[in-house]
């Protein structure tokens, strides 16, 4: 009796007198495990929120929990634990020589006899400690499954600074994005060696990575239709993958000067064109011989794999059996694996999304389905697929004028990595780039049409906002590398025109990186504060400390579908007052009017005017920043044809 058969036998020991009434047949043990596992699809969760539940998350999402994380989890409720799960934390602390204290992962190889061996094992007992000490978050359980999926091992890698490199790539991607990743792995040191991509070479070109990369890494293979055709892929498409991949080793190993690193070498390179076979509709890749000719061609090659359909299944299908259940029978691949699918390719195979939808969409999917059934959209968008980020925003307007309780939408529009082709060599106005500023623009522009042909645009703020800057210089391949900073734009009819800063000087580069202006935490507090008009207090404790805040919005709506109605105008008084050195002014109307709000010193001198717009009735509040100022006492003043009135307000610095 095999491990499997031995606890399915434990299942019909003690089952009720119906299910051992029908034991002999063959296959009840598996069905009654198989009544089990969810079979009904994405529904909403509607049960109770206990401790037995969330014990029953929690070992889904890590490793086991503590007595006191499950209590924690009960306390503060299902939404805020699924939040805390898929939240991103700061990377842990390298492992140490315990013998030295120091770190070793950024040294040069030591080469005394047992000392790559020691820090093996403590390479292992780091880990090991993380996932015994983990928080409550999904990071630890899914940096063990990539490990899983982008397998390697030590015997290829007797250097434990390379196995620590990639522990730290899962882990900085667990929830990241699975295309990206994929494409990370490929020229990881550790997996160069492995399944050695390093003499992967033009004339003897090495089909070990190619092979894992189609059938165990990202597509998978189906039935077999012939030799050498497994229905996904082919032999074909493995040689020419293998081609594609040729140029890349890795440097460092085992060096005590050489840092550990990856170069592609062009001379080592197959410049020939790669035809694949129609399991990939018969694509062909340009060879190049250029210095990016490795990331280029790597990059369509993993164009091609990713653009099928079942690949996005081929992952699915694999976080489900990590997270849920080893089976997946029709039901589960027509109701759970299908649909996840068709969301991960919508959304560029971001996994935080796909695993936020399989945990999240649960509990919510009845109330978000009928909001997006109370209201249409009335701009005309482009059509469906044409612009993916157009795609998401139109499903985010039938939300908001469905009344849908949900403060932050996030999406998202990728292809902005562009480390090769950002531009066309000849004309540097054109290629990649411009063309995702194209649907960028395109898709932020009829999306502020339909708030406002929807009547809510003066209730939403857009803020589009990247990962990582970029270099403002050539890296010689028409493309840019990672950079410290990057422009940022924040849209809607409350915000405040203009440009804030000035703009960068291409000529005045600190390290040939543009010299930034202000940190994004600023932008943050500054959003919080004057549209989410959340606290100074509150402030301090999200970001840490204090950050000087940015004129960014004027009047911020604070109304939702819920709020009553104001039914007289009225000027409340500043909070905090006395007040150093923001307060916040809030304000309502019992119509649509035309609202002026500003401040004077007490000689009647006007200092800043907060607001001067129409505004539909509902309430508002103001941000108003006072470094400027001295301490003394100044007045604030709300004016409509309608309504005068004026209040003071002390700053004390």
């Amino acid at each position: 009796m095999n491990r499997r058969q031995f606890f399915q036998s434990l299942t019909t020991v003690g089952s009720s007198a119906s299910s051992v009434s029908s034991a002999n047949r063959p296959s009840d043990t598996f069905e009654m495990a198989a009544r089990r596992r969810p079979v009904s699809g994405l529904q909403p969760y509607s049960g109770a929120w206990n401790e037995q539940t969330a014990a029953h998350l929690l070992r889904r999402a890590m490793f086991g929990a503590t007595p006191a994380q499950i209590r924690q989890a009960v306390q503060q409720g299902l939404n805020a634990t699924l939040n805390q799960l898929l939240q991103d934390r700061p990377a842990p602390e390298p492992p140490v020589d315990i013998t030295t204290g120091q770190t070793w992962h950024d040294k040069p190889f030591n080469s005394e006899p047992n000392a790559d061996g020691r820090y093996y094992t403590y390479l292992r007992a780091w880990w090991i400690g993380l996932m015994i000490n983990q928080p409550i978050s999904l990071i630890e359980k899914m940096t063990l499954f990539w490990h899983n999926h982008f397998v390697s091992d030590r015997a290829a890698n007797a250097d434990a600074r390379y196995l620590y490199r990639q522990n730290t790539l899962f882990r900085r991607f667990a929830l990241g994005n699975f295309k990206a990743l994929t494409l990370e792995v490929t020229i990881d040191p550790a997996m160069l060696r492995y399944l050695n991509g390093n003499v992967n070479v033009s004339g003897r070109p090495n089909q070990n990575y190619a092979r894992e990369l189609f059938e165990l890494f990202t597509i998978g293979k189906g039935p077999e239709l012939a030799q050498g055709n497994y229905t996904n892929y082919t032999e074909q498409d493995v040689a020419a993958a293998a081609r594609v991949l040729t140029g890349w080793r890795d440097l460092g190993y085992r060096s005590t000067t050489i840092p550990i690193g990856v170069i592609f070498d062009m001379t080592r390179h197959d410049t020939g064109n790669k035809q694949f076979s129609s399991a990939f509709q018969n694509t062909v890749i340009r060879g190049r011989n250029s210095a990016s000719a490795g990331m280029e061609e790597l990059t369509d090659l993993l164009d091609m794999i990713f653009q099928q359909a079942e690949t996005a299944r081929f992952i699915v299908r694999k976080l489900y059996r990590w997270f849920v259940y080893y089976v997946i029978d029709a039901t589960v691949e027509r109701n759970i694996i299908e649909p996840l699918a068709q969301q991960l390719r919508q959304n560029n195979y971001e996994l935080r999304f796909i695993r936020q939808v399989g945990l999240q969409s649960i509990q919510y999917a009845s109330q978000i389905r009928a909001a997006a059934e109370r209201a249409q959209n009335r701009a005309t968008y482009p059509a469906p697929n044409a612009n993916r980020l157009a795609d998401q925003l139109r499903i985010v307007a039938r939300l908001i004028a469905g009344g849908l309780q949900t403060r932050i939408y996030h999406v998202s529009l990728g292809g902005f990595d562009t480390h090769a082709a950002q531009v066309t060599a000849t004309d540097t106005t054109t290629g990649t780039h411009a063309n995702l500023l194209r649907l960028l623009s395109q898709a932020l522009s009829v999306f502020q049409d339909d708030l406002r042909r929807l009547g809510v645009a003066q209730r939403v703020l857009t803020m589009t906002f990247s990962e990582f800057g970029r270099t403002v210089r050539s890296n010689g391949s028409t493309g840019t590398d990672h950079g410290t900073a990057a422009p940022l734009f924040i849209i809607g009819e409350a915000v405040r025109s203009g440009i804030i800063g000035v703009n960068p000087n291409l000529t005045n580069l600190v390290n040939n990186q543009l010299a930034m202006q202000f940190d994004f935490r600023q932008v943050y507090a500054s959003v919080l504060a004057q549209w989410f008009g959340v606290g100074a207090a509150q402030l301090r404790t999200i970001l840490q400390r204090d950050f000087a805040q940015l004129p960014i919005t004027g009047a911020s709506s604070i109304n939702d579908d819920s709020s009553p109605k104001p039914t007289r105008f009225e000027l409340a008084q500043n909070y905090p007052n006395p007040f150093n050195p923001t307060t916040t002014i809030r304000y309502q109307l019992p119509t649509a009017t035309t609202v002026k709000l500003s401040v004077f010193d007490m000689l009647g001198r006007e200092l800043a005017t907060l607001v001067n717009a129409r505004q539909p009735a509902g309430m508002y509040q103001v941000n108003f920043d006072a470094r400027g100022l001295a301490s003394g006492v100044y007045l604030y003043r709300l004016t409509t044809p309608e309504f005068t009135e004026t209040k003071k307000m002390m700053l004390v610095k």
